[in-house]
């Protein structure tokens, strides 16, 4: 830790009048923001006088795409090849089975699309008879 000297010429110099005027002059100066095109001009002038050598920038400029290119390529791979599907030949038993399961899935839908026709419900109203004449007592209470 340093330690802290006191120096009682400088604290008289700095209290001094000429040191408290440009104090003021200081504060009142407005603090200007740098411009964007400064900044811009300024970036463009460090960038001539060191210039980057031609592999740098031409790595620089590649990379991005070709890690783009590379992930997509990966992705395509692992959509087209997913582990675990196999296109095994039907067997018989496998056949009968997988037609269950579509008949279970199919089922299955019907019951989750919930209030609404069914296929075979839409086949049974738009039939060309007169539906009128075919009303109940029971029909009538529910209007």
């Amino acid at each position: 830790m340093k330690k802290k000297e006191f120096h009682p010429e400088l604290d008289a110099l700095l209290k001094s009048e000429s040191q408290q005027a440009i104090r003021q002059v200081v504060k009142a100066v407005p603090e200007d923001e740098l411009s964007l095109a400064w900044r811009s001009g300024l970036n463009e002038r460090l960038r001539q006088i060191r210039p980057q050598p031609r592999w740098r920038t031409t790595i620089g400029r590649t990379w991005k795409p070709v890690v783009g290119l590379a992930l997509a390529g990966c992705l395509a791979l692992a959509i087209t090849f997913k582990p675990g599907m196999s296109d095994a030949p039907v067997s018989r038993g496998n056949l009968e089975a997988s037609l269950v399961n579509a008949y279970n899935d199919s089922a299955n839908v019907e019951d989750l699309v919930g209030a609404g026709l069914s296929v075979r419900e839409v086949g049974d109203t738009t039939l060309k008879s007169d539906s009128s004449s075919q009303w109940t007592e029971a029909d009538l209470s529910y209007l």
